[in-house]
């Protein structure tokens, strides 16, 4: 049996949807609120902070010239050289430079700026400061009176020498100064003369020889006379002249020895220098030996 043909004039069913019942609205999130950027507040220039820096060290006591070397003079070409150890440069207005075993010696800075990592030197032609060839101090004030750094104390002063400051903070003498520079140390070296025990011979020959001859011509001449006066004279006479001849026989001896005590006082005077500074550098050499003993 065939199947039915469907008639197009009947519609196709429609699909009734069920009705909408109204219920509750959809929620929707809230709308996220960007704040805008802050607007920067400008500090009033009043009320700046400045910036928080270190203070700055002090200015060191670096070298002395105490005793400079002939012809130069101790009035006139003495110094003290000091040194900047900060990045920046350091003023020294009312800061005070003092000298003398009891800082008897003063000098204030007015208007003294040292530079960044640098130097100056103080002479004692402007400063008025004086430095004992002997032995003293040297220190720096601040502009309280409160004393800058450290003192430095020295003795045993080497003519020509300077008395310097090295890397690790200790003092030592050196025969190389280096004014406004880097310290350079160079040791002096060890001499002993051996014209100590001739230098009195030396002096002493010809006054020796001389007082000699004095007296022996004294002597002859006085004898001579004697010898005359003994021929035409009475035994008493004679007696007495005798006792006059044989004087300068005994005196002679005590006029040698005193001129041989002038001519030693005279010899040790005269190389004074060359004796005490051998006198000290045996002293040097017998310390640097006991320091190398102990070290090994």
């Amino acid at each position: 049996m065939p199947d039915p043909v469907p008639d197009p004039t009947v519609d196709d069913p429609v699909e009734v949807l069920p009705e909408e019942t109204p219920g509750d609205p959809e929620v929707l999130p809230d709308p996220v609120v960007v704040d805008p950027e802050p607007t920067p507040v400008e500090t009033p220039i009043d009320e700046v902070i400045p910036e928080v820096t270190a203070p700055l060290l002090p200015p060191v006591i670096n070298e002395l010239m105490i005793n400079p070397l002939s012809p130069l003079l101790d009035s006139q070409d003495e110094w003290v050289e000091l040194y900047n150890p900060n990045e920046t440069a350091f003023s020294l207005t009312n800061y005070k430079l003092q000298s003398g075993s009891s800082f008897s010696y003063s000098h204030t800075f007015v208007d003294g700026r040292i530079e960044a990592f640098g130097y100056m030197i103080v002479p004692s032609s402007t400063s008025g400061l004086a430095l004992s060839n002997t032995a003293g101090a040297v220190r720096l004030l601040d502009a309280t009176g409160i004393v800058a750094g450290e003192a430095v104390s020295y003795i045993d002063v080497e003519e020509g020498s300077s008395y310097a400051r090295d890397d690790l903070g200790q003092w030592r003498w050196t025969i190389t100064p280096t004014s406004a520079k880097q310290n350079i140390f160079t040791e002096a070296p060890i001499v002993i003369k051996a014209t100590i025990a001739t230098t009195p011979k030396k002096a002493s020959t010809p006054k020796a020889s001389t007082a000699k001859s004095t007296a022996t011509k004294a002597s002859t001449a006085k004898a001579t006379k004697a010898t005359a006066v003994k021929s035409a004279s009475t035994p008493k006479s004679s007696t007495f002249t005798e006792d006059n001849a044989e004087q300068p026989q005994k005196s002679r001896p005590l006029l040698l020895a005193t001129f041989a005590t002038v001519a030693l006082l005279y010899g040790l005077y005269e190389y004074r220098e060359d004796i005490s500074n051998s006198v000290w550098r045996a002293r040097r050499y017998i310390e640097s030996r006991r320091k190398n003993r102990s070290i090994l």
